[in-house]
């Protein structure tokens, strides 16, 4: 079994997945996040789409919505 993590990278864009595995940019947690949205209803659910553990589904879930709010916040509507 695969140990995951989340934490944001030193760049401040990315947002490391897994010790050994694909390094997710926040654009990513925030495609997730609307994905997270529209198309689940569990965290379990969504985490076992994308192959991830609840902890760290949960960490790009929360990385993707606080993106996505300070975007609101500062009125961006676009990438």
């Amino acid at each position: 079994m695969t140990t995951y993590t989340s934490q944001t990278g030193p760049d401040g864009k990315s947002f490391t997945v897994a010790a050994h595995g694909p390094t997710v940019t926040r654009a990513d947690c925030l495609e997730m996040y609307f994905d997270w949205v529209n198309n689940f209803l569990t965290v379990a659910r969504f985490a076992e789409h994308y192959g991830l553990d609840d902890d760290t589904a949960s960490a790009v879930i929360d990385e993707g919505r606080a993106l996505h709010e300070w975007r609101a916040y500062h009125g961006i509507t676009h990438a």
